[in-house]
């Protein structure tokens, strides 16, 4: 009978280990979707902040062509994108231009 009882106990120990492991597992999972989440919010949240800036550094597009320069950018699939600046306009400007266009496509 006692030894009944000992292996039983063994088996009880081998079973509360067993369940603690996969207990941690489940909880590192857990953890693991937590940080890839948050991680997609934060580049959700920097893109979002990136395509606001853009949007207050541009202008809109000049309609008199007094003043103002017009680039042609040809994209590797041949399309041709066209948009005036203005002469005062910085590099920023024609960056911020490029990004909308790419995130409107």
């Amino acid at each position: 009978r006692r030894e009944q009882d000992d292996e039983y106990l063994q088996a009880l120990e081998i079973d509360r280990l067993r369940e603690e492991g996969v207990a941690r597992e489940r909880e590192e999972v857990a953890r693991l979707e937590q940080e890839r989440v948050a991680e997609e919010e934060s580049i959700g949240r920097k893109k979002r902040e990136r395509l606001e800036a853009a949007q207050r550094d541009l202008n809109e597009e000049p309609t008199n062509p007094a003043g103002t320069c017009r680039i042609r950018f040809t994209l590797p699939t041949g399309a041709k994108v066209d948009r005036r600046f203005y002469a005062t306009d910085t590099i920023r400007a024609v960056e911020s231009f490029l990004l909308l266009h790419f995130e409107n496509s």
